[in-house]
């Protein structure tokens, strides 16, 4: 589980970069299956189905948990996009070398694509 977890969480924005992001008016979108989310107190979530089928009930579960729960209270939640869902709110396409990913004109480089993109969102915007 803990490789699982450290997968997903190399591939979506930190908590404090999720927060910056929100701050600044990044997109809040519906939830959805797939996403991730954390919740006011930096616990991430992953939103599931009850069933297999496109209107089957939502459900979450914290990473660190192995209990699916009901999707209700989300007041405070913020999205933890992946660099795929900020890309289309930029201007400038990112460049990457092996796994090293930048802007140009930058001189700090990033192993987590999603934290490139987001930096770039927020000198944006």
């Amino acid at each position: 589980m803990r490789i699982l977890s450290h997968f997903f969480l190399k591939n979506m924005v930190s908590f404090k970069t999720a927060n910056a992001l929100k701050s600044a008016g990044f997109h809040q979108p519906e939830k959805q299956y797939g996403q991730f989310w954390y919740d006011s107190q930096g616990n991430t979530w992953v939103i599931g189905r009850v069933g297999i089928n496109q209107d089957s009930p939502l459900i979450a579960r914290m990473m660190n948990n192995t209990r699916w729960e009901w999707l209700r209270d989300t007041e405070g939640f913020m999205f933890a996009p992946t660099a795929t869902e900020i890309l289309p709110y930029l201007n400038q396409p990112l460049n990457h070398s092996d796994t090293w990913f930048f802007f140009t004109g930058s001189e700090k480089k990033y192993t987590n694509a999603c934290e490139a993109c987001a930096k770039r969102y927020l000198d944006l915007f």
